[in-house]
């Protein structure tokens, strides 16, 4: 009994585990064939725009599929071993002839290489002129302090003290002398106000004569077209580069005068590359050290008949060699202050006004201002013009 007990559970032990493993056989068959469902119809259910040369190859389609083109049999090659009987001789081709023609240049070229000794000899011309503007400059700084040392030129403003004589430019074809008392008293009005020891009767220099050398600067003036000659005009360019100066005052007011065109045009032969600039102000103050020499001006002083025109300048390494008034300011010098510094309307003695030369007789006898402005503050403005200007000449 005991042992077919036994025998049965051991059966129904037996035939479970037989259950079992076909359940396992019957899991892993239907794995596979899902396994083989994806990988064949997979790609084209989950991408379908997406083909399987797509996932594996790495491409994107960028349009419709393309039908792929019949496969064409490649046909053998024959080797041809013998040459055919009419083909013994290989026809010989004839040169061609090259031809050449002219080729227009085109607009932007290379540049030709430069030789050697070409850029040696720019080189050496480069150095040389550096030289020569190195050599003029330090000339024009003795210039300057040989003045100095000349006139015993020292202190600033208006401490300045000078020891000189101005001098008076005499020129060809013009009226060099127009105002003959203009110069003399503004040297009586800077001796009065200054410390500068100022001879009043100036010295009459050729342009074209060497003693312009020994003057600090030179005084032009005229009412009248005029023209250098050539040697006027190689001594001036000479005595400028130097370290001359020239000062002119126009005689005839304002612009496009005859005295501003004929000296506009001749100090362009003079220095041929040089230029006038104008003296500007900034929020009405002008800071240029001519109009803070020895008094403090505002600015320009109004000239004859009202003209304010700018003072102009001409510059070579960057120090003034001319200097322009276009306001008629000599006019005004030669109206004369007396002791107490009001303007002298006494006679001289001649029976003439020292009140300038403006002053016309009528029949009666009487007499009247030939200028609208001339009065005592435009007389007192330009005076103070014409020192601070001497005083910046003396110590630049």
């Amino acid at each position: 009994m005991a042992k077919s007990i036994k025998l049965k559970t051991l059966a129904k032990r037996v035939i479970k585990k037989a259950r079992k493993v076909k359940a396992y056989q019957y899991w892993l068959a239907a794995i596979l064939l899902h396994l083989i469902f994806i990988l064949i119809f997979g790609s084209r259910l989950m991408f379908p725009g997406v083909t399987r040369e797509i996932l594996f190859k790495g491409r994107v389609e960028t349009g419709p599929r393309e039908i792929a083109p019949k496969r064409i049999e490649r046909k053998e090659k024959r080797v041809i071993t013998e040459v055919p009987a009419h083909i013994k001789k290989v026809p010989r081709v004839k040169k061609r002839i090259m031809v050449k023609k002219p080729v227009k240049a085109r607009e932007f070229t290379r540049m030709a290489k430069v030789k050697p000794r070409e850029v040696k000899l720019v080189e050496r011309k480069r150095v040389e002129a550096k030289r020569i503007v190195a050599e003029k400059r330090a000339e024009r700084r003795r210039t300057w302090r040989k003045f100095a040392k000349q006139f015993k030129v020292s202190g600033r403003g208006k401490q300045v003290k000078a020891v000189f004589t101005p001098v008076l430019a005499r020129y060809r074809g013009g009226d060099w002398n127009k105002d003959p008392t203009a110069l003399p008293n503004l040297m009586r009005e800077m001796k009065r106000r200054s410390n500068v020891k100022a001879n009043e009767v100036p010295k009459v220099v050729s342009v074209s004569s060497k003693e312009i050398f020994k003057c600090p600067f030179v005084y032009f003036t005229g009412t009248k077209d005029f023209r250098l000659t050539e040697e006027e005009v190689k001594n001036l360019r000479l005595y400028l580069m130097q370290g001359g100066l020239v000062w002119a005052d126009n005689g005839l007011p304002g612009r496009r005068s005859r005295f501003d065109l004929a000296f506009r045009r001749e100090m362009k032969r003079v220095l041929p590359d040089r230029r006038f600039e104008t003296i500007r102000s900034t929020n009405g103050f002008t800071t240029h050290p001519i109009f803070t020499s020895f008094y403090k001006l505002k600015g320009v002083p109004t000239g004859m008949n009202w003209r304010d025109d700018p003072i102009e300048i001409v510059k070579i390494d960057r120090r003034v060699v001319i200097i322009y008034t276009l306001n008629d300011y000599g006019d005004f010098w030669e109206t004369r202050f007396n002791s107490n510094g009001n303007v002298d309307n006494s006679l001289d003695e001649n029976w003439q006004h020292i009140w300038g030369p403006h002053w016309q007789h009528n029949i009666s006898g009487g007499s009247y201002i030939k200028y609208e402005n001339l009065n005592q503050e435009s007389v007192d403005d330009a005076y103070k013009l014409g020192i601070n200007i001497i005083a910046y000449l003396l110590t630049r």
